[in-house]
């Protein structure tokens, strides 16, 4: 996978001063003073900071670390903009197209970060512990992506075709890395505290097969999460031709 087209890289600057801002304990203290409790501040602030973040050039294990920092807050964020949409039924109004541009953002911008660790990680010759942050990358990738498409679910909107492509695209990587059945962890998620690219990527399968568009949309998220219960449960040994 030479090249994303939903998950566009920007042009990178070499800063080596702003390097600093993304050490852990530099990074930790911005992340406790966001000001959570004023929930559309907080939002426009990590929404910017992210896309800063993904215009810098830096070490991948420090822009690694760095989205593994964040990424708590980024889910809270989202849940939040998420929790927002599904208040309003259809018809949906300007202002909760606006919330989706807001949220499709965040979600694109934060996986970009995970797609540049990636995309640098395959055009080189990784040793046994560099191979655990192949399979983070491409696991987050996936998970990321598959966040476009709840979103969009939710919303009654379409998927734009690059974020399929895109997710077909990981997954045949994940493959041919041999890094599908890595179990990446995840402290976050509530209902496994491990899951493989390849789980990822048939849950976000799964959800589509579901019909989501005759669901409600507080429903879309909880079917989502009650596939992922389903993992112990899937035979990830059949190789269907269309994976």
């Amino acid at each position: 996978m030479k090249n994303s087209f939903f998950l566009v890289i920007p042009a990178q600057e070499t800063r080596p001063e702003r390097l600093k801002l993304f050490e852990p304990k530099a990074l930790e203290q911005w992340l406790f003073e966001l000001p959570t409790a004023n929930p559309s501040l907080a939002t426009r602030l990590i929404q910017d900071f992210i896309t800063d973040f993904n215009a810098l050039k830096m070490p991948f294990q420090l822009r690694l670390d760095a989205l593994e920092l964040m990424r708590p807050k980024v889910l809270i964020m989202e849940d939040y903009l998420r929790s927002r949409l599904i208040r309003t039924a259809f018809p949906k109004e300007d202002n909760d197209l606006k919330i989706l541009q807001v949220l499709a953002s965040i979600e694109r911008e934060f996986t970009i970060g995970y797609w540049i660790v990636l995309k640098e990680l395959t055009h080189r010759q990784v040793s046994w512990f560099q191979g655990k942050s192949l399979a983070l990358a491409l696991q987050r990738c996936i998970k990321g992506l598959s966040s476009v498409v709840v979103s969009h679910f939710i919303m009654g909107l379409p998927i734009p075709d690059w974020v399929w492509i895109d997710l077909h695209s990981l997954f045949k990587l994940s493959v041919k890395s041999k890094k599908d059945n890595v179990k990446v962890p995840d402290l976050t998620n509530h209902i496994n505290k491990a899951s493989t690219p390849e789980e990822c990527y048939r849950q976000v399968l799964l959800l589509c097969l579901s019909r989501p568009t005759g669901l409600l949309q507080k429903e879309i998220p909880l079917v989502y999460s009650f596939i992922e219960s389903l993992f112990p449960f899937l035979d990830s040994t059949h190789k269907c031709n269309s994976f």
